[in-house]
């Protein structure tokens, strides 16, 4: 099917329940079958893995999961929802309407979607508090190279650890903005994500998620003052500020700034903030 044959589907199902994208939202609806063809490619599926989407839209892409895999697919739109309700006739799809963001007890092995651009990092985040084994995204291409940046870059942030953290990521290919209506401004990407850890284990790794996202508040601060500052705002760290400063006054990096330190050193310093609460 060409581009302009789900254009013309797509300009149908708006149609049929009066609706319009609103970009506020994110919504951008891919209209490039080749694209879908290429996310189902990646993710490599076998017919017993169970699998995720988050934003299905008009179901185009959904349509094509649920032929071999039971897809379990998320839909925050009033108007969206009704139309997969009406338009997915298949035993292996389960509807969900709700906010990802709020989702809970999700089942699923590997993750194939296109998020609304307004949530990506939340979507991220998000996705990180379940356990999957391989991702197919397509965000917006500026966003994966902030997601793909690495300690002492301008844009090394939380999510850049968090991602990096948990998968090895790599960029695929470019999705051009034609490939979507409405046309959003920049080109789009598509990345897989392999759930990989490479740079230790967190103790706690949900408390561990918390605790870049607020120490990165502050990741112009050196590594001490960034987790002093932060410390109120991760109740589970109890240690006072004059423990901290023991715990670390001695260490290298602790007067180094918080973006220049690696993956690796944040979650060994982290693990030894739980080691201490410990004793």
């Amino acid at each position: 099917m060409t581009i302009t044959n789900l254009k013309q589907d797509l300009s149908k199902a708006m149609l049929s329940i009066n609706f319009y994208p609103n970009k506020k939202f994110g919504q951008h609806f891919i209209v490039n079958e080749n694209v879908l063809d290429m996310l189902i490619e990646l993710a490599e599926l076998n017919e017993k893995e169970k699998l995720l989407e988050v934003g299905p839209g008009f179901g185009f892409l959904t349509k094509k999961l649920v032929e071999k895999n039971k897809v379990t697919a998320v839909e925050l739109d009033n108007k969206l929802f009704a139309y997969l309700e009406e338009n997915l006739d298949s035993k292996n799809i389960e509807l969900r309407h709700e906010n990802f963001l709020e989702s809970k007890e999700l089942d699923f092995d590997k993750v194939i979607c296109l998020p609304p651009y307004s949530i990506s990092t939340k979507f991220l985040f998000k996705l990180f508090t379940f356990d999957f084994k391989k991702a197919v995204l397509v965000f917006q291409k500026e966003f994966v190279e902030r997601l793909m940046s690495e300690p002492s870059f301008m844009d090394y942030n939380a999510l850049s650890v968090i991602s990096n953290y948990y998968c090895e990521i790599n960029p695929y290919a470019i999705v051009s903005r034609h490939s979507f209506f409405p046309q959003p401004k920049t080109d789009s990407m598509i990345i897989i994500l392999e759930r990989k850890k490479r740079f230790g284990t967190a103790l706690d790794e949900q408390l561990f998620l918390e605790f870049i996202k607020q120490a990165f508040r502050f990741k112009h601060k050196n590594f001490l003052n960034a987790v002093l500052l932060a410390r109120p705002f991760v109740k589970e760290i109890t240690l006072t500020e004059k423990e901290l400063i023991t715990l670390f006054n001695k260490k290298s990096f602790a007067s180094e700034k918080l973006n220049y330190l690696s993956i690796k050193q944040l979650v060994s310093a982290f693990n030894m903030i739980l080691e201490k609460q410990k004793k």
